[in-house]
Order: structure tokens, then C-alpha cells, then sequence
């Protein structure tokens, strides 16, 4: 598969990403059809495909803080970058895109300034899949509940 399935206006789009989209956007319309041919309410559908999408990258994006190991680096990128090690090449890590400083004596990369938002930065990846399937679990449940709607 290729990383990368197009680039517009000079913004890459990840192959999975757009996979991910496309099937959101594909359920939530069959799930909205499905709806309407019952006689209940399709908007309620739209609104919890919309709920989801949104609590899928939140809950992915907080589990890849928290569960997968990655927690105390968020941390010291806040704190203190320098106790952050990256293992990625020289040549990398000295890239613009990443912009880090190399050591030399240990051959890791660190970050150049502190960052106390970095665990949020979900579009810089770091998204677990089963925090993508909890977090729109509980949004499903209280958004029906919320809105009378069969669960």
C-alpha cells in the first residue's frame, strides 16, 4: 500500500486516513438510510457518525499517551526535552521538518524546545486503534440515551 494516496495543495493525505473517512462517511450514510426506512429520525445518525469520528481521534490519541508507553516522554517534552530520545537517524533529526537537536556521544535526536502540547497533536500521529474503538463506544451509548434513540 502506498503511505501516501495523493497530495493536495501541497498537503499530503496518508493512504489510511483517507481509507478511515471514507468508511466513516460510507457508515454513517448507510446507517442514516437504514434509519430513515424504519421512520425514525436519519439526522440523529449523522450527528452520533459525527460524535464518533470525533471521540475515536480523541480516545485514540489519549490511549497512545497513556497506554502505550509514551507518557513520561509527553512529560519531559514539557519539562526538560533533553531527557526525550528519538532514535531516528542524523540526517532526520536535523531535517527541517523535525528541526532536533543530535547527540553526538549517544546517536539519538532530541527535541529543540519544550512542547507542553504535544500529546494533543493528534495529526502528528500517534493514535492507538483500540482507543479509537472505546472512545466512540461511550459516545454511542450517552449520545442515544441523551436522544431517546434505541441503543
Amino acid at each position: 500500500m502506498r503511505p501516501v494516496i495523493l497530495s493536495l495543495l501541497g498537503i499530503d493525505v496518508p493512504a489510511y486516513f483517507a481509507m478511515l473517512t471514507i468508511g466513516f462517511a460510507l457508515a454513517t450514510y448507510v446507517g442514516a438510510r437504514q434509519v430513515a426506512r424504519l421512520g425514525l429520525d436519519r439526522e440523529v445518525i449523522i450527528d452520533l457518525g459525527l460524535a464518533m469520528v470525533i471521540a475515536g481521534v480523541v480516545g485514540s490519541r489519549i490511549l497512545h499517551v497513556i497506554a502505550d508507553g509514551y507518557f513520561w516522554d509527553y512529560v519531559h517534552l514539557c519539562t526538560d526535552p533533553s531527557k526525550v530520545d528519538w532514535h531516528i537517524s542524523r540526517s532526520h533529526c536535523l531535517h527541517r521538518t523535525v528541526d532536533g537537536l543530535w547527540d553526538q556521544a549517544r546517536g539519538v535526536c532530541h527535541p529543540r524546545e519544550a512542547n507542553c502540547f504535544a500529546w494533543a497533536a493528534f495529526w502528528a500521529g500517534g493514535l492507538t486503534y483500540y482507543g479509537g474503538l472505546i472512545g466512540p463506544r461511550g459516545t454511542r451509548c450517552t449520545s442515544s440515551a441523551a436522544r431517546a434513540f434505541p441503543s
